[in-house]
């Protein structure tokens, strides 16, 4: 696929959605424990393609250097629009299709089991190196200050509904919506158009996906509703606009779902909207 895709170098307009689900949907065959072909590459690196690629749309689940290697030319995109990328986890860039063996890497042989207890890390030059699975993030940071014609920018992504739900981490929410409030603030100022969108993910939370060890008996927003207005709220109002004529937020201070509040019961929602996000709708009207 990616040699064919090398020959494309006159494509103009990119949109990509990958629906894979797991490294297997990108690999014939992950190696099986105690067993390593070593005719098989250990990782998949593509080249860079779509050079002159000026508007694109990507979005899905995807290891990040297929991200890389559609986004390869920043300087030149017009409109970049990023709907909902979700990275697979990965012990190293590309992926490491022994990591069963991980001994070299000081893993143990659960990596894809247990993934999350591994610290993320990023390289000399911030590329993402260890991953865990979900919303992308380290894969900006490198981008920044690059995109010095980008004319039209779309955020959607997904984000933490309640706080007892044990699949997300306070930690690295924090440091993604941090990254992505550096990311906007970067091309402020050539930007015509701005559409941020955020929501709770497609699949509701599960019992047993709930903290039971918490004593949070009331939530007052959905935590993704709390980084917004801690990251990316204040650059909306203290960034350079000199070019903005459209400016588009959907899905902030929304309601907990339906089928969340039946499973947690026990919980009083009790929707409040940020004095922070009032005043920011008067100034912007």
């Amino acid at each position: 696929m990616w040699e064919a895709w090398k020959l494309l170098i006159r494509v103009r307009r990119l949109d990509l959605h990958s629906f894979a689900g797991e490294w297997r949907d990108f690999v014939d065959s992950p190696a099986v424990i105690g067993y390593q072909d070593c005719s098989v590459p250990s990782a998949i690196i593509p080249p860079a393609v779509f050079p002159e690629a000026t508007l694109i749309r990507i979005g899905g689940f995807m290891p990040y250097n297929y991200f890389r290697a559609c986004v390869s030319t920043p300087s030149i995109i017009a409109s970049l629009e990023m709907e909902n990328l979700q990275g697979l986890p990965q012990p190293k860039d590309g992926c490491c299709l022994f990591v069963h063996l991980g001994h070299p890497w000081n893993m143990d042989d659960d990596f894809w089991r247990n993934h999350t207890i591994y610290e993320e890390t990023d390289d000399e030059n911030g590329i993402p190196v260890l991953r865990h699975g979900g919303p992308m993030i380290g894969h900006l940071q490198p981008l920044v200050g690059k995109f010095v014609q980008l004319k039209h920018l779309k955020i959607s992504t997904v984000g933490r509904e309640v706080r007892r739900d044990v699949r997300w981490s306070e930690t690295r929410e924090k440091k993604r919506h941090s990254e992505i409030a550096k990311f906007i603030k970067s091309v402020a100022p050539t930007l015509i158009t701005f559409n941020f969108e955020q929501r709770a993910g497609l699949e509701t939370i599960q019992r047993w996906q709930v903290d039971s060890y918490t004593s949070l008996l009331t939530q007052s927003r959905r935590p993704m509703d709390g980084y917004f207005s801690e990251f990316i709220l204040p650059v909306l109002l203290g960034g350079t606009w000199s070019q903005l004529r459209r400016l588009s937020i959907r899905g902030v201070c929304e309601n907990v779902r339906i089928e969340t509040r039946r499973l947690l019961e026990n919980v009083d929602f009790t929707p409040e909207t940020p004095d922070i996000i009032e005043s920011a709708m008067h100034q912007w009207l």
